[in-house]
């Protein structure tokens, strides 16, 4: 987890890899709205039902892709960048600190 971390905080996603994801995103969207007329009346229901269970508002499948059109527009690295460090923070994780510190020690002992 934490090399994984690592490696997104260190290494910029490319606009290749943000398109790829967004079209991806994208066409599972279109795939709900235009299945939306095929759910039967107990599984939108059932849906309904979670959502209100959870706290959370129904939308359409035409809501939801308008939502991620507009969420997606214009997406760049940067954008992944400010999030990723956000979530993450801009340090490293203490055990990383602590263990580096850790090696320099040994390494200076070994050294002597």
């Amino acid at each position: 987890l934490t090399q994984a971390r690592l490696s997104l905080t260190d290494t910029p996603v490319s606009q290749g890899e943000i398109d790829s994801v967004v079209t991806a995103q994208k066409a599972a969207a279109q795939r709900a709205e235009a299945a939306a007329n095929t759910r039967t009346t107990p599984g939108l229901a059932g849906m309904l039902a979670a959502n209100a269970n959870l706290g959370d508002i129904f939308v359409s499948p035409a809501q939801g892709r308008a939502a991620l059109d507009e969420d997606l527009a214009g997406l760049t690295p940067r954008d992944i960048g400010n999030a990723l460090k956000t979530m993450f923070g801009e340090s490293e994780p203490l055990a990383i600190e602590q263990m580096r510190f850790i090696q320099s020690y040994f390494s200076e002992l070994v050294s002597k």
